[in-house]
Protein backbone atom coordinates (compact mmCIF):
# COMPACT_ATOMS: atom_id res chain seq x y z
CA UNK A 1 0.00 0.00 0.00
CA UNK A 2 2.97 2.30 0.34
CA UNK A 3 3.14 2.71 -3.43
CA UNK A 4 -0.44 3.99 -3.56
CA UNK A 5 0.16 6.38 -0.68
CA UNK A 6 3.28 7.72 -2.37
CA UNK A 7 1.40 8.07 -5.67
CA UNK A 8 -1.44 10.12 -4.16
CA UNK A 9 0.88 12.27 -2.06
CA UNK A 10 2.99 13.04 -5.11
CA UNK A 11 -0.07 13.66 -7.29
CA UNK A 12 -1.88 15.95 -4.86
CA UNK A 13 0.95 17.68 -3.00
CA UNK A 14 4.20 16.91 -4.86
CA UNK A 15 5.52 17.64 -8.33
CA UNK A 16 2.21 16.68 -9.98
CA UNK A 17 0.12 19.04 -7.87
CA UNK A 18 -1.37 20.98 -10.81
CA UNK A 19 -2.60 17.77 -12.44
CA UNK A 20 -3.93 16.66 -9.06
CA UNK A 21 -5.71 20.00 -8.68
CA UNK A 22 -7.40 19.57 -12.07
CA UNK A 23 -8.48 16.04 -11.16
CA UNK A 24 -9.87 17.12 -7.76
CA UNK A 25 -11.76 20.07 -9.28
CA UNK A 26 -13.20 17.84 -12.00
CA UNK A 27 -14.34 15.25 -9.44
CA UNK A 28 -15.96 17.90 -7.24
CA UNK A 29 -17.72 19.38 -10.28
CA UNK A 30 -18.98 15.95 -11.34
CA UNK A 31 -20.30 15.22 -7.84
CA UNK A 32 -22.15 18.55 -7.74
CA UNK A 33 -23.61 18.23 -11.23
CA UNK A 34 -24.80 14.63 -10.87
CA UNK A 35 -26.74 14.93 -7.65
CA UNK A 36 -28.82 17.70 -6.16
CA UNK A 37 -27.25 17.27 -2.71
CA UNK A 38 -23.76 16.65 -4.06
CA UNK A 39 -22.61 20.05 -2.86
CA UNK A 40 -23.21 18.99 0.71
CA UNK A 41 -20.51 16.35 0.20
CA UNK A 42 -18.23 18.19 -2.24
CA UNK A 43 -18.27 21.49 -0.33
CA UNK A 44 -16.64 20.33 2.90
CA UNK A 45 -14.21 18.15 0.95
CA UNK A 46 -13.13 21.18 -1.09
CA UNK A 47 -12.82 23.39 1.96
CA UNK A 48 -10.77 20.83 3.90
CA UNK A 49 -8.51 20.19 0.91
CA UNK A 50 -8.04 23.95 0.61
CA UNK A 51 -6.94 24.09 4.24
CA UNK A 52 -4.50 21.23 3.60
CA UNK A 53 -3.09 22.98 0.53
CA UNK A 54 -2.72 26.21 2.52
CA UNK A 55 -0.85 24.43 5.31
CA UNK A 56 1.61 23.10 2.74
CA UNK A 57 2.20 26.54 1.25
CA UNK A 58 0.33 25.95 -2.02
CA UNK A 59 -1.61 29.23 -2.03
CA UNK A 60 -3.24 29.17 -5.46
CA UNK A 61 -4.33 25.59 -4.97
CA UNK A 62 -5.86 26.50 -1.62
CA UNK A 63 -7.77 29.44 -3.09
CA UNK A 64 -9.13 27.48 -6.05
CA UNK A 65 -10.26 24.40 -4.13
CA UNK A 66 -11.73 26.42 -1.26
CA UNK A 67 -13.71 28.62 -3.65
CA UNK A 68 -14.95 25.58 -5.51
CA UNK A 69 -16.07 24.04 -2.22
CA UNK A 70 -17.90 27.22 -1.25
CA UNK A 71 -19.60 27.45 -4.65
CA UNK A 72 -20.63 23.79 -4.39
CA UNK A 73 -22.20 24.43 -0.98
CA UNK A 74 -23.94 27.55 -2.28
CA UNK A 75 -25.40 25.76 -5.29
CA UNK A 76 -26.58 22.85 -3.17
CA UNK A 77 -28.26 25.09 -0.59
CA UNK A 78 -29.84 27.14 -3.37
CA UNK A 79 -31.22 23.96 -4.95
CA UNK A 80 -32.58 22.69 -1.63
CA UNK A 81 -34.26 26.02 -0.89
CA UNK A 82 -36.11 25.89 -4.20
CA UNK A 83 -38.05 22.90 -2.98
Amino acid sequence: MSEWTDLFNELLFGSGNWLGLIIVCALLFIIVSLHRYGGLVAGPIGILMGVQYASLGLGWHAILVTLEGLVALYLSVKEVRKQ
